[in-house]
Order: C-alpha cells, then sequence, then structure tokens
C-alpha cells in the first residue's frame, strides 16, 4: 500500500532537491516531448500543465505512464489529480524515486 504524498511535499521548489530533480526535469520534459510531440525545451517549470500545447487528459495519463516505467515508480490517482504545475510533477517524481530507493 502506496502513502499518498502530502499537498505540502508537491509546493516544495525543485531547486531543493539538487541534482536528482534536475536530472529528473530533464527525464520528464523529454518524455513529455514524444507524448505531446513538443520540443523539450518547451517546457518551463512554473507553467501550468493544462496550458501545454497539445494537453489533454489522456496525453497526462500516458505521461505519467511513461514516466512510471522509466523511474520503476507509481503514481496514486490521488496523487496525480492534484498535480497542476510542471514543478508539482517534478517534485513529485522525485519524493518517488527517493522512496523507492530507499525501499
Amino acid at each position: 500500500f502506496d502513502r499518498v504524498v502530502p499537498d505540502e511535499a508537491l509546493s516544495t521548489t525543485v531547486c531543493g532537491c539538487g541534482k536528482m530533480s534536475n536530472e529528473t526535469e530533464l527525464a520528464i520534459f523529454e518524455l513529455a516531448a514524444k507524448v505531446f510531440v513538443n520540443p523539450p525545451q518547451s517546457f518551463a517549470t512554473l507553467t501550468s500543465l493544462t496550458d501545454t500545447p497539445g494537453w489533454d487528459s489522456i496525453r497526462f495519463i500516458t505521461l505519467l505512464l511513461n514516466i512510471e516505467k522509466k523511474f520503476l515508480i507509481r503514481f496514486l490517482a490521488s496523487e496525480a489529480t492534484r498535480v497542476k504545475t510542471w514543478t508539482e510533477l517534478i517534485a513529485l517524481t522525485d519524493l518517488k524515486i527517493q522512496k523507492a530507493r530507499r525501499s
């Protein structure tokens, strides 16, 4: 059983996680570029996910599945629905990666 990540954890800044977060950001943007058919540099961590050209719920789910596969992590539906920005998605992914490494 996986615990839900608290809201305050999603609001942490990406740079607070150090090098892992930068690597995570780059990997997520590369995956997003394939899913949304946009160049990786077009994704900014401060923008809303729904502002992404080509965004829709199916593509978002596809992105989450690709992130899970790449990092060998799992998102709960309740966590995924709370993510509203690229920064939050990267922070949540970092938390999941850290938790997986401790297991």
